[in-house]
């Protein structure tokens, strides 16, 4: 379905719907006229569905009559009050249509994966069909109607998309189940094993036991990691992965930690040995010098070999032209011209 150029001055301006399904997942391909992120725009893009095909059931007025159920991208949130939100969610309508009961549902409860996670004119949704929530089966049958409603954040419609008729297969009623075992076995003639991880203010220093299975089972040799704080040290990351992730034959982890980055730091953990670069070890922004870039930059002699290596936690959130995209901009530009 294409819906016509008609919100040229709206954040959203909707272009076309494409679907396709087989028995255990519904997917759409949304096209828009603008580059946005959908976690993170200036209104709200809610897809609205009657997921069990009777439209005698759920909400009896709103854009799609019948409807029980609705993906709402850039969801409002108490953090971002002031804003039109961020993320995705679910809403469930109560199945009577004169209760307007409504339940909030994480995205993950209805399986719901979409990309690309950064801005784009295109964006692809997946849906699983058969969860049950809130006592009915959704996605199960052989049609659902559904329609795409752009709004502000005030609530102001800027652009509606007629109702779609989506025609699905029969529901694969057998249960999927994952593999049993997955080999995290290095390939033949793998010489480096390279792992990245954003560790949440140092949580896993203080709380080490659930982590520490997982950094024993990847085996890597070089660790990048992200938000440490400057309560941590070079020191203590030392002594967290020689206590918990010892190397063979008494070998030491060797610990390069990065002193820009406020109260977020970074660190690079290496098994082989590390050498120092002076001129990245604080990287200013380029447009001030009272703040640096997070991140921790040095060399790492493989076995003879120079590998340059950077552990770096951009500016996250935010969505196109925002103040947090400005930002990570500035930061990538500031890294650019140390490494020149």
């Amino acid at each position: 379905m294409v819906d016509p150029v008609d919100a040229k001055d709206g954040f959203v301006d909707l272009g076309s719907i494409r679907y396709a399904s087989d028995g255990r997942f519904l997917h759409l391909m949304l096209e828009l006229r603008r580059t946005v992120n959908l976690q993170a725009m200036d209104g709200r893009l809610t897809l609205y569905f009657d997921a069990d095909g009777d439209v005698t059931t759920g909400r009896a007025d709103g854009s799609l009559p019948g409807a029980n159920l609705a993906i709402v991208c850039t969801a409002p949130t108490d953090r971002h009050t002031e804003a039109a939100g961020m993320g995705l969610a679910v809403e469930v309508y109560h199945r009577s249509p004169t209760d307007n009961t409504v339940w909030q549902e994480s995205p993950y409860k209805l399986g719901i994966l979409f990309a690309p996670t950064i801005a784009s004119s295109q964006s692809e949704l997946r849906i699983e069909r058969g969860v049950n929530l809130h006592g009915r089966m959704l996605f199960t049958g052989k049609k659902v109607t559904m329609c795409i409603t752009a709004t502000t954040v005030a609530g102001d419609v800027v652009d509606a998309s007629r109702s779609l008729t989506l025609h699905l297969p029969e529901l694969e009623t057998t249960s999927w189940e994952p593999a049993s075992e997955v080999s995290l076995e290095r390939v033949a003639g793998t010489h480096l094993r390279v792992i990245t991880w954003n560790i949440e203010r140092g949580s896993i220093l203080d709380t080490p036991l659930p982590f520490v299975r997982t950094l024993r089972t990847l085996n890597a040799d070089i660790i990048l990691l992200e938000e440490l704080t400057d309560h941590q040290s070079q020191h203590t990351v030392e002594t967290f992965f020689n206590d918990h992730c010892p190397l063979n034959n008494n070998a030491r982890w060797h610990v390069q930690f990065g002193s820009g980055g406020g109260n977020l730091r970074c660190a690079v953990v290496s098994s082989f040995p590390i050498k120092t670069i002076g001129a990245l070890d604080i990287i200013p922004y380029e447009n001030r010098t009272d703040r640096s870039v997070r991140q921790a930059s040095c060399i790492v002699d493989v076995d003879g070999t120079h590998v340059f290596v950077c552990a770096i936690h951009l500016k996250c959130c935010g969505h196109v032209n925002s103040r947090e995209e400005v930002t990570r901009l500035t930061e990538v530009r500031s890294l650019i011209n140390c490494n020149r």
